[in-house]
């Protein structure tokens, strides 16, 4: 599996990486601070990856912005955007769902609950 994590929280970055390679160790990850970033790095990377997962509040161009232009662009949007942020507004979460993301994972509390969300979200079976 291919995923761009656009998150402008390192320490976030990092946890989401860990829990990603831990249900799938073969993962490549890519990682861009902002929209801006996320588009520089789809258009230097060679392969579509199979899933964004993106924040919401960035500086720059925002989660928000970000999902309405890469839906706009016929050469990335069929790639599934997955909105990942703390927010719990209901009307704020299905306006994404609107504007085109496929899912939205709150940022959960603890390691583990992240990795029961992505591997519910990518169907794979815990190992062991």
């Amino acid at each position: 599996m291919i995923a761009l994590y656009i998150d402008d929280d390192v320490e976030d970055l990092q946890i989401f990486h860990e829990a990603l390679v831990s249900i799938d160790p073969a993962a490549i990850f890519y990682t861009a601070s902002d929209g801006y970033e996320g588009f520089r790095v789809l258009e230097q990377i060679a392969i579509v990856p199979d899933f964004i997962f993106l924040d919401v509040n960035m500086p720059r161009m925002n989660g928000r912005e970000f999902l309405v232009q890469i839906k706009g662009k016929v050469s990335f949007r069929s790639i599934p955007v997955i909105m990942y942020s703390t927010t719990s507004h209901r009307e704020e979460i299905q306006d994404f769902k609107k504007l085109g993301a496929q899912d939205f994972i709150r940022k959960p509390d603890s390691f583990e609950d992240l990795q029961e969300a992505l591997r519910k979200l990518m169907n794979i079976t815990p190992r062991g």
